[in-house]
């Protein structure tokens, strides 16, 4: 006897069983699909996902075979493993090539189309979240499809907390966007009132992008208290007490981070900072800088603050130079070529050498060179008076 069609109601709760997180139910719909197999293309999205981002290794192995079967022939089944090819390699790939870029626009060809399937299974958003933190991390690549991907995760969990903080890091460092930062770290800390580091990265953006030094303070202290053995966060706390002008509390923080690890790192360069700057003590400011780069010879931040005082304090410029370019050399900051560009073009009239730094700040700065957020205004008249300097001379 010829089997009636399914009803619209039927294909609809198989769907839902194919889509469930429950593994019973998932094989119960591939089992009643199987005996209306004429409704696969009914259910081709849902079979696809389980087979692609399920997790029972058997139940994909039958559900690989039963699509293998019926749709080989044309190159269809082909197609579609093409397209979800990344789910399965990109946790062995290490580095971005040309064919993570080819993975990654074959899924851009059905990605869209099967969202509506993908939340209903909060497993399978999370797979979406997965590769959101490989592209925004590991690749550091295509963060505008990082976004996309985490927003897919949380439209299948709205209490991903790490898909909230992942988002809002995007959002604050690399699109500028503080206040969608700052809705996407209040999201996750809504979920989770013990996330340090939401309310930390909270602390930097009042602190980095708004000034609010205070605000700031709040955010960092309640990251220090979750979490009172994170250096990171306790150094945040010293330096915005510094910032406020509470400079006994800035040294009571930083020696208790001394207290518990005497060499980390960012606590050695605050700390000889304030030596340089607030104690006039530049002996000792020396001799910390020193002693930070035997452990941390690369330090992109000692190697530079140690050439800065070398050319404002001791006029030893040759040697801030040198300095200069060890910290270059580790990371081309828009704030280090800037000093750079200043020491050459003042002190030593390299204008082609000078040329060569300003061409690059204006190239990171894609045209037009501002003032880099941790120059001082001594610092940023300066180099106005190099470029000053140097464009007459054109």
């Amino acid at each position: 006897m010829k089997k009636s069609p399914l009803s619209p109601d039927e294909i609809k709760n198989i769907s839902q069983l194919l889509l469930s997180e429950i593994e019973d139910s998932a094989e119960l719909g591939y089992e009643l699909i199987k005996q209306n197999s004429a409704h696969t293309d009914d259910l081709l999205h849902e079979l696809i996902l389980l087979l692609m981002l399920g997790s029972t290794g058997r139940l994909q192995n039958k559900v690989r075979g039963f699509l293998s079967k019926r749709y080989s022939k044309d190159g269809q089944y082909q197609l579609l493993k093409k397209q979800w090819e990344l789910f399965k390699e990109l946790d062995y790939s290490y580095s971005y090539s040309p064919e993570t870029k080819q993975m990654l626009e074959a899924h851009e060809e059905i990605r869209l189309t099967f969202r509506p399937y993908v939340i209903k299974n909060r497993n399978y958003a999370r797979s979406y979240y997965n590769i959101g933190r490989i592209l925004q991390y590991r690749y550091e690549k295509e963060f505008d499809l990082a976004i996309s991907y985490y927003d897919t995760a949380l439209a299948g969990n709205a209490e991903d907390t790490d898909a909230w903080f992942n988002m809002g890091y995007l959002m604050q460092t690399e699109f500028k966007n503080g206040s969608k930062a700052l809705q996407c770290y209040e999201s996750a800390i809504a979920i989770d009132p013990t996330k340090a580091a939401a309310f930390n990265n909270i602390g930097a953006l009042y602190a980095d992008d708004y000034n609010e030094f205070e605000k700031a303070l709040g955010y960092y202290e309640k990251a220090h208290q979750l979490a009172p053995h994170n250096e990171f966060y306790t150094c945040n706390v010293a330096q915005t007490h510094l910032k406020l002008g509470n400079k006994t509390s800035f040294e009571e923080m930083i020696q208790m981070i001394f207290k518990s690890n005497r060499h980390y790192q960012r606590a050695m360069n605050s700390w000889a900072n304030y030596l340089w700057e607030y104690k006039k003590d530049y002996d000792a400011a020396e001799k910390e800088y020193k002693l930070g780069l035997r452990y941390y010879p690369s330090d992109t931040n000692l190697l530079g603050n140690l050439g800065e005082m070398y050319a404002a304090v001791f006029g030893k410029y040759e040697e801030a130079y040198e300095w200069y370019l060890k910290s270059l050399a580790q990371q081309r900051s828009v704030y280090r070529l800037t000093t750079m560009f200043s020491l050459l073009m003042i002190h030593f009239k390299r204008k082609e050498e000078a040329l060569s730094y300003y061409e690059e700040l204006k190239t990171l700065q894609k045209g037009t060179i501002t003032k880099a957020r941790d120059l001082n205004e001594e610092q940023w008249a300066e180099f106005q008076k190099a470029e000053k300097l140097l464009l007459s001379s054109l």
